[in-house]
């Protein structure tokens, strides 16, 4: 019983201290082995707002920064399950690791897994063809959905990133 609650505040106290890596693990796959690495960036900046450039397989290129939303709360589970968790955790940090919503959450006794995100997906920008093209250059209005005003988001305009009306 003793052992139970240590492993258990371990658990805790190793959830709290996690930080997510800035950019996904590399996934080797053996497709560029022997060929030169190529660049297809070199920083965030040369990536939009939601990316940034991360070293992958066959050289640097943009990479999805967060998926949208928020990850679930902890829900109470037995010690067992923490033994299980550390040893199936599948996604290394990030939210490219996780398929289609999901978001890499940190689960109740440390380790990381794909979930879906407890908010709503967020709304799609509008495609640059489809903007005004005498609208204002915004330049860098915004970096975030939370610095824009009524039901818009922080999305690549016409010429910059600015607050616009969502699709």
């Amino acid at each position: 019983m003793m052992w139970s609650a240590v492993i258990l505040i371990l658990c805790v106290i190793h959830s709290h201290l996690a930080i997510d890596p800035p950019c996904p693990k590399i996934k080797q796959t053996g497709k560029c082995l022997g060929l030169p690495k190529t660049d297809k960036c070199q920083t965030d900046s040369e990536c939009g707002h939601d990316s940034m450039c991360c070293p992958r397989e066959c050289g640097k290129e943009c990479t999805v920064k967060r998926k949208y939303g928020l990850c679930p709360t902890f829900t109470e589970k037995p010690l067992s399950y923490c033994m299980v968790a550390f040893v199936i955790s599948n996604c290394g940090g990030n939210d490219a690791d996780c398929s289609g919503t999901k978001k890499c959450c940190p689960n109740i006794c440390g380790s990381r897994q794909c979930k879906e995100p407890a908010t709503k997906p967020r709304p799609e920008c509008p495609s640059r063809s489809s903007q005004n093209k005498a609208a204002a250059c915004h330049l860098h209005q915004c970096s975030h959905d939370k610095e824009c005003t009524q039901g818009k988001i922080c999305c690549d305009v016409t010429c910059g990133i600015g607050c616009t009306e969502p699709n």
